[in-house]
């Protein structure tokens, strides 16, 4: 009998021990570069249950107004989503297409904050984490 409750104390801790090692990867910071410039975090997927920002890619170089522009707008768009989501005169359908408008209001917002090569680079770091 003792032999199996440490057994069972062994796989528990270390079953424990692996899962810890995999959220402080999953936890690194995506905005670390080599140079001290500052970086935007863009979100690369939006889920309302998620509050934190473990779907995101860094981009290059931006301003403090850059910062600022594209923290407005992702607060304008969870607003919005929020706001559609939780109107029940619309129906799944209407609820889809209204999102997938501001979901584009957002796109074409943030194409105006960033630079041409600073949007070449979001296009290149999201194909690249379509693929994996």
């Amino acid at each position: 009998m003792k032999k199996l409750i440490f057994v069972f104390i062994i796989a528990l801790f270390s079953v424990t021990g692996f899962s810890q090692n995999k959220k402080a990867k999953k936890n690194s910071n995506p905005t670390e570069t080599n140079n001290n410039a500052p970086a935007v975090v863009i979100e690369t997927k939006s889920d309302e249950s998620k509050t934190d920002n473990s779907n995101v890619t860094a981009v290059a170089p931006i301003t403090e107004e850059q910062k600022k522009k594209v923290k407005e707008i992702n607060k304008e768009f969870k607003a919005a989503k929020k706001r559609i989501e939780s109107d029940t005169t619309l129906n799944e359908e209407q609820k889809k297409s209204q999102i997938k408008a501001a979901s584009k209001l957002k796109s074409k917002k943030m194409k105006e904050v960033f630079t041409p090569e600073q949007l070449q680079e979001l296009k290149q770091n999201h194909k690249k984490k379509n693929e994996e």
